[in-house]
Parts: C-alpha cells; sequence; structure tokens
C-alpha cells in the first residue's frame, strides 16, 4: 500500500469520527497522529485506488435524520418492500442476532450475500428504541467482520435517532460474501423471553471506485429466547 493511499485512507476516516454525536473508530486515534496534515474533503464520492491526490472524498453517514418510514397509508411495510426490490442475485445485507432473557447485552451482526464487490460500503442501522448501543469509553463497541478485514472503518452512532453509523474502505476489492460488522447493544432491565427487537437498514454506499451499485437491505426482528 503506498503512503498517499495510506494517509488518504486515515484522513478520510479520521474525518468519519469527528462528528457532532458520539462516535467510534478502529485505529482512528493511531491514524491521526501517524498521518497528521493529510488533508481531506467529505463529500458523498469514495476514494478509487491505486493513484491518490493527497485530497481524498469519502461519504460520511449522516446520521442528524431517521431512516424513511413507510407510510400506511400504501398498506406496504418495510419488509414487503425490501422483497420487492430485491432479485435472486442481488447484493443483500441482512441482519442477524439472539440473545435470551437475563442478557444484559445483545450482539447484532450485518452480513452481505450475493456480493458483487466493493471498495466502500456505507449502511446505517437503525434500531430498536428500546435498546441502547453499548459505548466503550465513549466509542461504540463493534467488531469488523471477515469482509472488513484488512480496510479501515468507523462506527459512529446517534442516539437521538436510534441509528447506528457504519463505513468501511478497502484498498482492493472485497468479493466475497459474509458477515460485515457486529455491535452491541444494552438490553432492558426487565426484558423477558419473547420479547422482539426490531432493526432496518439503510445502503448508504455500496461502491467499486466512483460506481454505486445497486444493493437492497433488510429488516429484522430478534426475539429473546
Amino acid at each position: 500500500m503506498n503512503m498517499i493511499w495510506k494517509r488518504s485512507l486515515a484522513a478520510a476516516m479520521c474525518a468519519v469520527c469527528v462528528l457532532s454525536f458520539c462516535a467510534c473508530g478502529k485505529s482512528g486515534e493511531d491514524a491521526e497522529s501517524s498521518f497528521s496534515g493529510a488533508a481531506v474533503t467529505v463529500g458523498s464520492n469514495p476514494p478509487q485506488p491505486p493513484v491518490r491526490s493527497e485530497t481524498t472524498q469519502a461519504a460520511e453517514p449522516d446520521m442528524t435524520q431517521a431512516a424513511p418510514e413507510q407510510s400506511a397509508a400504501d398498506g406496504t411495510d418495510e419488509q414487503t418492500a425490501a422483497a420487492q426490490m430485491q432479485r435472486a442475485d442481488m447484493p443483500t445485507f441482512t441482519i442477524t442476532g439472539s440473545a435470551k432473557a437475563g442478557d444484559s447485552t445483545m450482539d447484532v451482526t450485518v452480513n452481505l450475500e450475493h456480493n458483487t464487490g466493493f471498495q466502500m460500503v456505507t449502511v446505517r442501522l437503525t434500531y430498536d428504541a428500546a435498546l441502547t448501543p453499548v459505548d466503550d469509553d465513549g466509542r461504540t463497541s463493534y467488531e469488523d467482520g471477515k469482509l472488513a478485514r484488512g480496510g479501515m472503518s468507523t462506527c459512529p452512532y446517534n442516539p437521538e435517532q436510534c441509528v447506528v453509523g457504519y463505513v468501511m474502505i478497502s484498498q482492493e476489492t472485497v468479493s466475497a460474501d459474509g458477515d460485515l460488522f457486529t455491535c452491541s447493544f444494552h438490553l432492558p432491565a426487565d426484558a423477558k423471553t419473547g420479547d422482539s427487537y426490531h432493526f432496518s437498514l439503510e445502503i448508504v454506499d455500496y461502491n467499486v471506485g466512483d460506481t454505486m451499485q445497486q444493493a437492497v437491505g433488510l429488516p429484522a426482528d430478534i426475539t429473546l429466547a
């Protein structure tokens, strides 16, 4: 990986971490100290390897607005709407997780199947208002999945809008299927067997270079065992 690419990625991820709400980032502080002075412009276009200028544009999840809701008037819920968008071979982001009554936290994983390849991905995970993201010393508690290993990531969240954002940038094209990231939530103290928590996904970026590809995010309900 050449130095310009390293500096561009570090600057982009540090810029995403410096937000007006609670945020976290893997290696954000190390990157900022190691590559201080790199310029960055935050915009909607992802970085494109291998040739880089000193200024890199990187998408940042908009955490100030709630994800759009389906209108009750049209009688279409979000599960049906997502299923209508999905083709058999379309890249599909799914949500999985499990917990049981008595657990203090729940781990929730975002997965990708039918992956056509990406170098940058940004998702907004809207979580049930009964849950609270686990905060790790001022940073969101999350782990990169196998698809994000070797890239750079950040995972800000907005408790007012019940949204967790996740951004991952990779110099190489990621073509495998698998888990993208896992984040943790505090369960309510009175949670009991059968309680269900709703999650939904918005795919903001799913890019190779400057090309935005089509993908769908499916909602899920996770029920306590």
